[in-house]
């Protein structure tokens, strides 16, 4: 991890498989706040991190499949920059990967320029939408949609 940190370039989303690991933490606080100083966005682990409320605090997004309070030896570096397979998804270096609360979301990088151009449409749509609603218009009717039918008195 910490050589993949040390070479991630601002705007990066650190992908890491821990191989299996649930005793020793791949990521914590410390590493986190160099993290935030480099501008990386975010850490993707199929692995424990720890420090996780100190981490929260920094506010450098973090997606994990656990927790554990132990370090990770700092002995070995497996990889770096090669695919990896995290959660059943395979991830390349280039790759745009999308995360929020909601979950995660991996485009690979040659599909990208042409999913890019629906994401920014997809993303005006939705604030339209947005100021309708926050003008006091319903979901239903912004998205044309004839409920009359499902509604009572009318079955």
């Amino acid at each position: 991890m910490h050589a993949a940190l040390y070479q991630a370039q601002p705007g990066t989303v650190l992908v890491c498989d821990g191989a299996g690991t649930t005793r020793c933490a791949l990521f914590g606080e410390l590493m986190a706040t160099d993290a935030a100083n480099q501008r990386l966005a975010g850490l993707v682990a199929q692995g424990p991190v720890r420090d996780i409320a100190d981490i929260d605090e920094l506010g450098f997004p973090v997606w994990c499949t656990g927790t554990a309070p132990g370090q990770a030896a700092k002995s070995a570096v497996v990889s770096v920059g090669l695919p990896v397979v995290v959660g059943g998804v395979l991830v390349a270096s280039g790759d745009q990967v999308i995360a929020d609360a909601d979950g995660i979301a991996v485009v690979p990088a040659a599909e990208w320029p042409a999913i890019q151009s629906e994401v920014a449409a997809l993303t005006a749509k939705e604030e339209r939408t947005r100021a309708r609603l926050a003008a006091g218009e319903r979901l239903a009717d912004i998205n044309g949609l004839d409920l009359r039918r499902f509604l009572p008195g009318n079955i």
